[in-house]
C-alpha cells in the first residue's frame, strides 16, 4: 500500500472531526483490494460511485471508511484521500495496512498459521483482543475479522469484540492486499 501519514485532523467539516481518527493517504502507487471481509462492501458499485465525482477532483474524503473499498479502489485519481470511521479498530488497522504494511503482515502472520482456523483458536483471539492494552492490535483486528462470521464486526455495551466464529476451514492472509 502507499505510504502514508495519519492525523487527526481540524481542518476538515465538523462532521469528520467527530470521528476518532482520520486516516489521511497520500497516494503513491496502484490501487488494492481490500484485505478485510465486510458486509455491504461498495466493490460492485465503485464504478458508479466514480462517475459523480468531478474529474478535476484532488481529495477524496470517504467518510464512511468501512472496508476502505472505495477509497482504495479510486485512491489513484486522487492526490490526497480522507478515510474516516467512528470504529478507533477499523482505523488503527488501515492506519497500519498504509503506514507499516511489512509490520502488520509480520504480526499477522502466526495468526493464519495451521491450527489457527478452528472455533477454539478464534475464541482465544477474541478474548485475548478484548483484554485490550497490547493485546488489541490491528494484526488480530484483521484475524478476527477474516475469521468471525461473515465479516461482521460487531460489539457488545463493554465494548468488546463479540462476533462468534465464522464456519470457514481455512483463511489465507492475503498479504497482495496489504502491500
Amino acid at each position: 500500500m502507499a505510504s502514508t501519514s495519519c492525523t487527526r485532523s481540524s481542518s476538515v467539516p465538523s462532521v469528520v472531526s467527530s470521528v476518532p481518527a482520520v486516516v489521511s493517504a497520500p497516494v503513491v502507487g496502484p490501487c488494492v483490494d481490500t484485505p478485510l471481509i465486510w458486509p455491504g462492501c461498495k466493490d460492485w458499485i465503485v464504478d458508479a460511485v466514480a462517475s459523480h465525482i468531478p474529474a478535476d477532483a484532488t481529495r477524496l474524503i470517504d467518510l464512511f471508511m468501512g472496508s476502505g473499498t472505495v477509497s482504495l479502489k479510486l485512491a489513484d485519481r486522487f492526490q490526497t484521500v480522507l478515510m474516516c470511521d467512528v470504529n478507533p479498530d477499523l482505523v488503527d488497522f488501515m492506519r497500519m495496512a498504509l503506514d507499516a504494511p511489512e509490520t502488520l503482515i509480520a504480526k499477522a502472520t502466526p495468526l493464519f498459521s495451521a491450527g489457527m482456523n478452528g472455533g477454539d483458536a478464534y475464541r482465544k483471539q477474541r478474548t485475548l483482543f478484548n483484554q485490550g492494552g497490547r493485546s488489541r492490535t490491528p494484526a488480530r483486528f484483521l484475524y478476527l475479522n477474516r475469521h468471525c462470521y461473515g465479516g461482521m464486526i460487531r460489539y457488545n455495551k463493554k465494548g468488546g469484540f463479540n462476533t462468534d466464529a465464522g464456519n470457514r476451514k481455512s483463511s489465507v492472509l492475503q498479504v497482495e492486499n496489504i502491500r
